[in-house]
This record gives C-alpha cells, structure tokens and sequence, in this order.
C-alpha cells in the first residue's frame, strides 16, 4: 500500500524528521496513519466518490459516512488544540497523510456549516497546504464553498449488466 511504502520512505530523511524525533513518535505518527485508514478514509471516500462520478449515492451510506467523517475530525480537533501539528510542532508523515486524505473533502464536500465545528483542523490542513511541500504537488487548495451533489456514475466506472461479460483486455504484443 502507499502507506507501507511512504513508512519506508519517510525515515531515509534524517534531517526531515518525517517519521519522528524518537521512538514514541513513530508510534504516535502510525496510529495516526492507521486512524486515517480505519476511520477516515473509507467514510469520506463513500461520501465523496458520489461527488466525482466513481460511485452510485446512497443517501443512507452518505449520511453514516457523515456522521463518521465528524466523528474522526472531531478526534483531529481535539488533538490540534494541544499542538500546531498532529504529533508536536512539526510537520511529520502523519499531517502528509492526513492531509493527502481529506483534500477531496475540502474541495469538494466540506462547506463552511460542516467546517465550522473544527476550525483548528480547518486551519491545520490550510496550513500545511500552503507550504510549497504541499502547493507543489496539490497547487493552490481552495475550499469548497457549497457541497457538491452527486452525480451520475460515469461510463467506465459502471459494473457490467448482468449475464454481461465484461470486455477483455487485449494483451500487448
């Protein structure tokens, strides 16, 4: 997974500290990657794929997905009122993670009324987003100003109807 790869790479920066200063912090910063995986992403990602065509809507999974996506950023805010980052004051693998995650949602489903019960994780992650770091690979980030709806599935992401075979890829020669 790209979280393996990323724990692999973000210790050969020595002078970074992008895997921590010490031992406890490797720790804190993998319990932040897993609670990214475990409890952020898959909720938002069924609240934003809708959005961007990947997905049917559902608006029961949506609104479960809500309600868990507050609930992670609601355990994101309370640890950004201790710290300028999520494990200190400085950025490490944890706020690249989590930042990488919740761009979508920034963007595309996080209004100002879902933002406003978080502001520091509103200001963390605009924060990380303007250091060239992150500018350079996302550019500029600008938050969403209303929701976006879903919309239909696209073409290409549709399953095939039933009793269809789906098309075979043809090998390279």
């Amino acid at each position: 997974s790209s979280t393996a790869i990323a724990k692999y790479v973000a210790p050969c920066r020595e002078d970074k500290a992008l895997y921590g200063k010490c031992f406890d912090d490797e720790c804190l910063i993998d319990t932040w990657t897993e609670f990214c995986t475990q409890e952020l992403e898959v909720p938002l990602m069924c609240w934003v794929y809708p959005t961007m065509g990947l997905m049917e809507s559902d608006s029961k999974a949506t609104s479960e997905a809500q309600a868990d996506v507050k609930k992670a950023l609601g355990v994101m805010e309370e640890q950004l009122k201790k710290s300028s980052f999520l494990i200190g004051d400085f950025v490490t693998l944890a706020d690249i993670v989590l930042v990488c995650s919740l761009r979508e949602g920034f963007s595309r489903v996080f209004d100002s009324a879902f933002r406003k019960p978080f502001p520091k994780v509103t200001a963390w992650f605009e924060k990380c987003c303007k250091m060239p770091q992150f500018a350079s690979v996302f550019g500029e980030v600008k938050l969403c100003a209303a929701a976006q709806k879903p919309v239909a599935v696209l073409k290409e992401f549709l399953p095939p109807a039933r009793g269809e075979k789906k098309p075979q890829q043809q090998q390279p020669a």
